[in-house]
């Protein structure tokens, strides 16, 4: 069906792909050529073959962000957006492997900020739940609706989710551990947790209601970690299993995901272009 629903475009050097400010709605596949995104007052991105344009505009539901213009002959496939979803719906094992690739993609993206910039900037929230008896179903929500891959994800599946968390609880030093041999996404409920990789080298912090190690979690990337309690942690683990299981059967769960890959594009690639531009401004003039 997804290939079916493609047409191809082509552009010209210097041609808009599409303009910021107008209406998203459509997919664009680089089949072949570079592409620049720019907007008023930030440092552009570049794109090239293989890369999919304008889907984080179209699954927020915004306008477009950036231009996208070409920067040499393009040629793109490309389809409408509710198109793109119900074909990934109906084959939901190949949309569970462009999660994984996606979210590792923007892992490794990532990687080329600084080691301590890799993960996003540890949430502040102090909710207290450490102090409290085990979490009941409504307050395990009420953390699950927080966290950045479900906060635009369907009530229904989070409350799955809810009775189906392990919860464990970490004295300050504690090494953080999964219940058991299973893959395990991990919330942050309470408390502060520190993490370390050796290669990649990567450090980071995680607060209440962030994923550990962010849109690597899905992947094999916690496998390179570990991670302490930096202060009394309360951690709900959710089965890779049973995530996969509300996915498929709530495609609003998928849309979430996308989301918060794309939030997660976003600031890695803002930053690295914030970077450059500081690297750039430093080089010597010329005589």
């Amino acid at each position: 069906m997804m290939v079916q629903a493609m047409k191809e475009q082509n552009f010209d050097i210097g041609q808009t792909i599409y303009a910021e400010g107008s209406p998203s709605g459509n997919v664009y596949f680089v089949v072949e050529g570079k592409v620049e995104l720019t907007a008023e007052n930030e440092e552009p991105w570049h794109f090239e073959k293989g890369a999919m344009l304008g889907v984080i505009d179209a699954n927020g539901k915004n306008p477009h962000r950036r231009t996208a213009r070409a920067t040499t002959p393009v040629r793109t496939l490309y389809m409408n957006f509710d198109e793109y979803l119900a074909a990934l719906e109906e084959n939901f094992d190949f949309t569970y492997k462009m999660m994984q690739m996606t979210s590792r993609d923007i892992f490794e993206l990532s990687l080329g900020l600084p080691s301590h910039e890799v993960f996003a900037p540890p949430s502040q929230a102090k909710p207290g739940w450490y102090q409290r008896p085990s979490l009941n179903e409504i307050q395990r929500l009420l953390v699950l609706h927080q966290a950045g891959p479900f906060q635009h994800a369907p009530i229904q599946p989070l409350v799955m989710l809810a009775r189906l968390t392990h919860e464990d609880r970490f004295e300050a030093g504690q090494e953080i551990t999964c219940p058991d041999d299973q893959r395990y996404i991990c919330v942050v409920a309470d408390g502060l947790v520190s993490t370390r990789s050796e290669e990649p080298a990567v450090t980071g912090h995680f607060g209440a209601g962030d994923i550990m190690y962010g849109v690597g979690c899905i992947s094999d990337v916690p496998d390179t970690f570990t991670s302490v309690a930096v202060e009394p942690t309360v951690i709900l683990h959710i089965s890779l299993e049973d995530m996969i299981d509300a996915a498929e059967e709530h495609s609003g769960m998928i849309r979430s995901w996308f989301n918060y890959v794309g939030q997660t594009n976003v600031r890695a690639r803002n930053r690295m272009a914030e970077i450059l531009s500081q690297d750039m401004g430093k080089l010597p003039v010329s005589a």
